[in-house]
């Protein structure tokens, strides 16, 4: 018979658990209305009025181009939000990403 566990001379690593409250918040673009957009994010995503996000285009999104600025929140998944700032030459697009900072 064979002990159970690890063998005596290989160490079990933990690694300890993310923070609560601490995940990463993303959504998209779903509509751009002049220097609004509309966003698939909501009340369930814990975006409220006076929020703001970062915004990056679908094709890199991991360099941020502009923020908004939550103005309403529709429903569970769902706000409007003005924009703030854009990079020069830049303009909001359906599916660019927004993403809480």
């Amino acid at each position: 018979m064979q002990p159970s566990g690890p063998p005596a001379d290989v160490a079990t690593v933990s690694r300890p658990a993310a923070p609560a409250g601490r995940q990463s918040t993303q959504g998209y673009i779903t509509a751009v209305e002049g220097s609004n957009v509309m966003i698939d994010m909501g009340s369930a995503q814990g975006v409220h009025p006076g929020s703001q996000l970062a915004v990056y285009k679908a094709t890199d999104p991991n360099s941020r181009v502009g923020v908004i600025e939550i103005t309403q929140v529709v429903d569970a998944g769902n706000a409007r939000a003005r924009i703030i700032t854009m990079n020069a030459g830049v303009k909001p697009e359906f599916s660019d990403v927004v993403r809480a900072e």
